[in-house]
């Protein structure tokens, strides 16, 4: 699995000498690709109502209103692993947004700010909109498995800086009306730099899950808490000796907390490796692999590359043919997945946002339909229980708008109880932000636990 961010994404949004009139507008070009190639293209959006949306956008023009309505189709099609290409812009310009929000007891607070002096306000408008209808105009840019209003407005506050910049623009100043102590009040807050913009990030007043690339352990209480903040990493056998080495401890904790809050995805070996020391008994994530295409169609050829797996893995898919193409039943890492010692035997819980996506899914699927005791706290995840669209990624690069990202095979996770079709992850015991919990920086999620 892959995650959804997609930094390594070239930026190519240079205009091509071909004629559109020959090949269609750069947006068709793009939709029509997802149409042919796609697994389930209408299985949120019927095929009137996208062509509707790609008719009212065809004649878009410029690199960020270009972006901006590539992603408001891809947000229609509702595959959280695809995406569009940002458009590269100039990061020494201050002209980013200059803040980061959080939903703290149902209000958008500022959670970070270039003047932190704001931090901590309810923000009420930016730059003269209402705060509520400009996250309903966000939120059509957010890529979320399935049709979920909430989780898409949830991922829009999560990438807040990222969509406004597609809404709004680049500007040289920021006008917020804010309400704090002092009352209700409006201030206009210089532009930054991306540099600043991303350094924002370490300053937040919530509280942050960690983020490194390796697996930590923690103790809180009884409780032993094993960090997962991602399954994407470049040395897999670091990662893997790092799994190894923790692994012993987990059988022993009680309760032991798996954190996969922001988790959105990578390799997915490296979460089997994971449930490998914590299930007692041979495990599966997938139940079967589905593809409706053996090739890419010669129209899109010459622009689609494949970056994280051979091409060959599509031509010689082994599955048997059906109507909508071709389906292969089992799960093709099963051997690999028997336990590595005496397991856990414990209460298990899993922390889950609406960021845990794909491998970090297939990981909670696995232990949700295995392990005995296992409770969920947090939030519905951006990524479905039972299905998702993530093995086999292309990227379509034509030189004449943003560079796309898309899978090819459609996963059938094994069923468990409580997996509701078109749902994510639901949790047992839901987790909001209090204010209390916001001003000290406290985590809500042992909070809800009674943990801290």
């Amino acid at each position: 699995m892959l995650p959804r961010r997609l930094a390594l994404l070239t930026p190519l949004l240079l205009l091509s000498c071909v004629a559109e009139s020959a090949v269609g507008s750069p947006l068709r070009e793009r939709i029509d690709l997802i149409r042919a190639v796609h697994p389930s293209p209408t299985r949120t959006v019927d095929g009137d109502t996208l062509e509707r949306a790609l008719a009212e956008r065809e004649s878009t023009r410029g690199e960020l209103a270009s972006a901006r309505a590539l992603r408001e189709l891809l947000a229609l099609v509702g595959d959280s692993h695809l995406a569009g290409e940002l458009p590269p812009g100039d990061a020494n310009e201050a002209t980013y947004p200059p803040l980061l929000v959080q939903r703290v007891a149902g209000v958008l607070r500022v959670d970070a700010c270039a003047d932190e002096s704001l931090v901590g306000a309810a923000v009420q408008a930016l730059n003269g909109e209402p705060i509520e209808t400009l996250l309903d105009r966000l939120a059509q840019l957010s890529t979320v498995d399935g049709a979920r209003p909430a989780v898409r407005r949830a991922e829009s506050e999560r990438h807040f800086a990222e969509h406004l910049r597609l809404v709004a623009g680049p500007r040289a100043e920021w006008t917020l009306a804010i309400a704090d102590d002092a009352g209700p009040r409006e201030v206009v807050v210089p532009g930054v730099t991306l540099a600043e913009l991303q350094n924002l990030a370490s300053r937040r007043q919530s509280f942050t899950p960690s983020s490194g690339p390796l697996p930590t352990v923690s103790s809180v209480g009884d409780a032993l808490v094993l960090r997962l903040a991602t399954f994407g990493t470049s040395d897999r056998v670091t990662y893997l000796d790092e799994v190894d080495r923790l692994g012993p401890r987990l059988a022993e904790a009680d309760p032991l907390i798996l954190d996969l809050r922001g988790n959105e995805g990578g390799d997915r070996s490296l979460g089997v490796r994971v449930a490998q020391y914590i299930l007692q008994e041979p495990f599966t994530q997938w139940a079967r692999v589905r593809t409706r295409v053996r090739e890419i169609p010669d129209r899109f050829r010459a622009a689609v590359r494949f970056p994280f797996g051979p091409e060959s893995a599509l031509t010689d898919f082994p599955g048997a043919r059906t109507t909508e193409g071709w389906t292969w039943t089992g799960d093709p890492l099963a051997a690999t997945m028997t336990p590595r010692g005496a397991g856990h035997a414990g209460a298990l819980v899993l922390f889950v946002d609406d960021a845990t996506n794909s491998a970090a899914i297939e990981l909670a699927v696995a232990l949700l339909a295995h392990h005995p005791n296992v409770r969920v706290v947090g939030t519905e995840t951006q990524g479905e229980c039972g299905w998702h669209v993530g093995q086999l990624p292309i990227v379509f690069e034509d030189g004449r708008g943003p560079a796309m990202i898309l899978s090819l095979f459609a996963i059938d996770l094994v069923p468990y109880p409580g997996c509701r079709p078109g749902r994510g992850i639901e949790p047992d015991l839901p987790v909001t932000t209090s204010l209390e919990d916001f001003r000290s920086g406290r985590d809500p999620y042992l909070v809800a636990l009674g943990l801290e």
